[in-house]
């Protein structure tokens, strides 16, 4: 085995593990894929521009992380909860119709008088 190969194979322990995405945790789904794992899987098979298929999509971890290297994605999944975990996970929110949102919560919200109230 070349030196290239063993040091690829090696890798995959994760031992130095970054945090995930945010939107890896917004659920506790019980059978979650590593999100690094995904990720090398990808990298090492497919280019970007490329479409992944995950025919257990789960809660998305590989829809999200084919997203995340500028993959296209389709997923298959049963589960109706897993399937809206995934569209929450993978919707794309642009930053600046984002930024918009909050700025008109907090001129409607942070900046009102509620006046005292007493009991």
């Amino acid at each position: 085995m070349s030196k290239i190969n063993l040091e690829w194979l090696l890798e995959w322990t994760f031992k130095e593990r970054n945090e995930p995405l945010a939107a890896h945790k917004i659920h506790r789904y019980p059978a979650v894929f590593i999100p690094e794992l995904a990720g090398k899987i990808i990298e090492a098979f497919s280019s970007e521009g490329d479409t992944v298929l995950d025919i257990f999509s789960g809660s998305g971890t590989t829809l999200l992380e084919a997203m995340r290297l500028k993959r296209h994605s389709k997923g298959i999944e049963l589960n109706p909860l897993a399937i809206l975990i995934t569209k929450v996970k993978t919707q794309y929110i642009d930053e600046e119709i984002l930024k918009a949102g909050i700025e008109q919560w907090e001129a409607n919200f942070l900046n009102q008088d509620f006046g005292e109230h007493h009991i």
